[in-house]
């Protein structure tokens, strides 16, 4: 009958360490969590800027797209709207001559949103392409390789042969232990919490 319980000290010690031992535990999950959530965040912002430059490129690459020779200005310039923030071309895509409903069409980011639009007859209907897109820039250039002024001027629009797409891509939260900040290249400044992903690319105009 000589056994003995735990003394206070004991089970104080105890208690102890089974609190630390908790508390890494759940810092460690918390840590691990905040890692999934971030790059899960970042895989999909990164995925939007891909898609989006991908369907750009794919509509540029169109661009002037004539293959019945159809007489100017139907096709000519292909690209009729030239600015810093947009661009709206136009292609034959379904080869009869003409460019009609469906056939123009321009790209735009507004509001973390990146839409296009596409002609109707009687104006545009808009469709969202893509989330979390924050920037979306285009560069033109001739011939030669020298960058045109923007907007590109009405009687310069025909000179257009190459065209830079920048896409950023920002994530919808931020996040309490990060920072960025920095200028897009349009010169307007950012300063928050939140991961941005950039990308471009040049596309060569191919029937022009």
């Amino acid at each position: 009958m000589n056994n003995k319980g735990l003394t206070i000290i004991e089970l104080l010690v105890t208690l102890v360490i089974s609190s630390l031992i908790i508390t890494a535990a759940i810092a460690f999950h918390l840590a691990n969590q905040r890692i999934f959530v971030k790059e899960k965040t970042l895989i999909e912002v990164r995925s939007n800027v891909r898609g989006a430059l991908d369907i750009i490129v794919s509509d540029l690459r169109l661009a002037g797209y004539n293959p019945t020779q159809a007489p100017v200005p139907e096709f000519d310039p292909a690209i009729r709207d030239a600015r810093d923030d947009r661009a709206f071309m136009r292609a034959d895509t379904n080869s009869n001559g003409t460019c009609e409903v469906g056939e123009e069409t321009g790209y735009r980011a507004i509001n973390n949103s990146l839409y296009r639009y596409v002609t109707t007859g009687i104006g545009f209907d808009t469709l969202l392409v893509a989330e979390s897109i924050d920037y979306l820039g285009f560069r033109y250039f001739d011939t030669n390789g020298d960058t045109l002024t923007t907007p590109v001027a009405a009687d310069s629009l025909e000179n257009i042969r190459f065209v830079k797409i920048i896409i950023i891509g920002k994530t919808p939260r931020e996040f309490s232990n990060y920072h960025e900040s920095g200028i897009y290249p349009d010169s307007t400044p950012y300063d928050d919490r939140c991961y941005r992903c950039w990308d471009s690319t040049y596309v060569k105009l191919r029937n022009m």
